[in-house]
């Protein structure tokens, strides 16, 4: 099966136009759902996200306190609480106790959530199992409620059978109708639901303007991975989809065009984040690479170094 990228015509003229600047698309590539309105010119703040600690979260080595104060440490704005981490296990939700204490112990080290994060799949074609999930989103969204989480991450998904299943199909029967209703149910909560370009069902800018617009809600968006538009030119996907974009997963690595992966350009990246007028929050992510000692602590800190350099010379 072709990769997802050429299976829709890309929009060369808005790859990289600031907000404000998106001329008449093709009517295929075409989405019915607005690009957000941002005004006063870009504003970036830093997040980390949870799962960059993953290993240690999940084997009792840390918890989300201490996932906190490194946050605080680091000087960062805010934190992403994934809801992996989050007693007594996931997927149950947190008590409002537990809730309630986390959120006390980040106003008191100066941080707020960026974001919170489930693991769910829509592209399953049993319907009954996809509203279970459905069910399972919405008792987040009102733990992002409590939380005070501006943003709850989603997944579209990676259980259907790319090689015998329809794209179009599958996006326009399974997920885009799942992530309307967990929108519906997010707007009136407060909460907005974004899904993550996870590379299995997105993989490309055109994927991602395609489900938007399906879904064509204000109160969905976009979690922005910069590691996973596997196409030939993945900076020119993160510019077309920046106007959608509600929060990140700033990854040190992105796809190199060809067939592997190589460290991100953050000089690039930033040029064009300051372009298209971002206002948010952007998360930043690091993982374990190969066979190299990993080291989340230190990994992180270098990274978010970099970040605010970049940051500093495109300012």
């Amino acid at each position: 099966m072709d990769n997802a990228w050429s299976r829709r015509t890309f929009i060369k003229a808005a790859s990289l136009a600031p907000v404000g600047a998106w001329a008449g698309l093709g009517a295929r590539e075409a989405s019915a759902q607005q690009p957000i309105e941002r005004l006063g010119g870009p504003k970036i703040k830093l997040s980390v996200n949870a799962y960059s600690f993953n290993a240690l979260l999940r084997e009792g080595e840390m918890d989300l306190f201490d996932f906190l104060a490194y946050c605080a440490q680091e000087g960062v704005d805010a934190a992403d609480p994934t809801g992996y981490y989050w007693p007594p296990g996931y997927p149950e939700v947190p008590s409002d106790a537990d809730i309630s204490e986390l959120k006390l112990r980040a106003h008191h080290l100066g941080l707020a959530f960026s974001g919170t994060g489930i693991r769910n799949d829509f592209t399953r074609a049993d319907a009954a199992s996809r509203e279970e999930v459905i069910e399972l989103t919405k008792r987040w969204i009102d733990a992002a409620v409590k939380m005070g989480a501006p943003v709850i991450r989603v997944f579209a998904g990676h259980a259907w059978d790319e090689a015998e299943e329809d794209w179009d199909q599958v996006a326009e029967e399974r997920v885009a109708p799942a992530f309307r209703e967990c929108a519906a149910y997010g707007e009136e909560r407060g909460v907005i639901v974004a899904v993550q370009n996870h590379a299995h069902f997105l993989r490309s800018a055109g994927d991602i303007l395609r489900i938007m617009e399906l879904v064509d809600s204000p109160w969905f968006g976009l979690v922005c991975d910069t590691g996973s538009f596997t196409t030939p030119a993945p900076y020119d996907d993160i510019a077309q989809v920046i106007p959608h974009t509600v929060n990140w997963q700033l990854k040190e690595r992105i796809y190199d065009g060809a067939d592997g992966r190589e460290r991100i350009d953050l000089v690039r990246l930033m040029e064009i984040v300051r372009e298209q007028g971002y206002r948010g929050y952007i998360p930043l992510e690091t993982l374990p690479s190969g066979d190299e000692p990993y080291d989340p602590h230190t990994q992180l800190r270098a990274f978010a170094a970099e970040v605010r350099e970049a940051i500093a010379e495109t300012a």
